[in-house]
């Protein structure tokens, strides 16, 4: 490998996907140079170091986490918050099952277009998060969802539907995206996280674990349930394997719901501002 191949070659993929994307693309290449004789890695050019700038042969890239949560803390607590009726918890119970059931990320929340939901055919469609402030926002295909209709309390099509009696006759004329405040107006991605940050801290889940564990605590509970890693990669929509197996696999560490906890949760839960 010489310094022109690695230029062009990270160029090239740097046209087509995210900055993170293109920060695997190094990492990978490290990864194989770190396999490579003494004499190959100390002949990198200035150029090569350059392109690597902050990968280092001593600290290679690892995941943020090396286990995950019991993702049944959170399936437990959504049970509870599914039988309120107040508008907030209606809507936070659906982005928390989109979240589990779907896998989907705070970002995909977002951006669910609100008139693009079909409840009989059980599929949405979601803006294509952009890549490049040049490039037009597409919308998917549609997006199937499994309602779990043997489990009413954490049913995605009964949460839709619920969600929808209660914010329809809010939505303002101008809000595109599911997912609204009491203003009527659409919530921002980062409302979606801090929600669901807030709820896994009630669920007690442990706070070292940000809201994206969730889509990685779902994707493993998946797979010790026996579904394929290629059914759970077409929920979870992720393209590469080795992506998955390395950031969103993970054992479960041993949590418990602190007894304090358990009494605070038939306490008022706060409310966002509009």
């Amino acid at each position: 490998m010489n310094e022109s191949t690695l230029a062009n070659f990270l160029a090239e993929k740097g046209k087509s996907v995210t900055p993170p994307t293109v920060n695997n693309y190094k990492a990978s290449i490290l990864s194989v140079w770190k396999v490579c004789s003494e004499a190959v890695v100390a002949s990198q050019s200035e150029v090569i170091k350059m392109m690597l700038k902050s990968m280092t042969l001593k600290t290679p890239i690892k995941a943020k986490y090396q286990d995950t949560w019991d993702l049944d803390l959170l399936i437990s607590y959504v049970a509870e918050l599914a039988e309120s009726n107040k508008p907030l918890d209606v809507r936070d119970t659906l982005i928390l099952l989109l979240r589990i059931l779907n896998l989907r990320r705070c970002g995909d929340c977002h951006n669910i277009l609100f008139d693009k939901v079909d409840e009989e055919a059980q599929t949405f469609v979601q803006l294509r998060r952009k890549r490049d402030k040049n490039v037009i926002e597409k919308e998917t295909a549609p997006i199937y969802y499994q309602a779990c209709e043997d489990r009413p309390i954490v049913c995605l099509k009964r949460a839709f539907r619920r969600y929808f009696e209660m914010f329809r006759p809010l939505k303002s004329e101008d809000a595109r995206r599911l997912f609204l405040g009491m203003n009527g107006k659409e919530i921002t991605a980062a409302t979606i996280r801090s929600r669901s940050q807030f709820h896994m801290k009630q669920a007690g889940v442990p706070e070292r674990f940000r809201a994206h564990s969730i889509r990685m605590a779902a994707a493993s509970k998946m797979l010790d349930r026996g579904v394929s890693i290629e059914e759970v990669m077409k929920i979870g929509d992720w393209t590469s394997i080795h992506v998955f197996l390395v950031f969103y696999h993970r054992s479960r560490v041993h949590t418990n719901v602190p007894r304090a906890l358990i009494a605070e949760r038939g306490a008022e839960r706060p409310e966002e501002s509009p």
